[in-house]
């Protein structure tokens, strides 16, 4: 299930539910904020941006899609609403982890790619 396309609806339950807990509850708010805009409004982010924003063995929570532009080297946790397929296999031959929000919610120093 981690590699589907995600539900808008789930993602929004369980942050909401997140952002009420005492893990991180701004970064949750926000993340549910900018999953409640239109759809149009949400900018999809590419391979090189993740690149670029993160470090190796980092959860990473991404509420867009995720293109396959550019290149990844490093390994990371990632939860995304979305995958192209060029950039979900970029990031299985990287070697990066997929995630459900559920368990992602439940881990520590998780970052936000936008």
């Amino acid at each position: 299930m981690a590699n589907e396309k995600r539900n808008v609806s789930e993602w929004l339950a369980v942050l909401s539910e997140a952002s009420r807990g005492k893990h991180y509850p701004a970064l949750y708010k926000r993340v549910y904020i900018l999953l409640s805009a239109p759809s149009r409004r949400r900018n999809a982010v590419s391979l090189e941006k993740l690149r670029k924003h993160t470090s190796a063995d980092e959860n990473v929570i991404v509420p867009r899609k995720i293109l396959g532009t550019g290149k990844i080297d490093h390994k990371v946790r990632i939860a995304a609403l979305e995958f192209s397929s060029s950039a979900k296999a970029s990031l299985q031959a990287a070697g990066c982890e997929f995630v459900d929000i559920k368990e992602m919610v439940k881990r520590d120093k998780v970052r936000l790619i936008v």
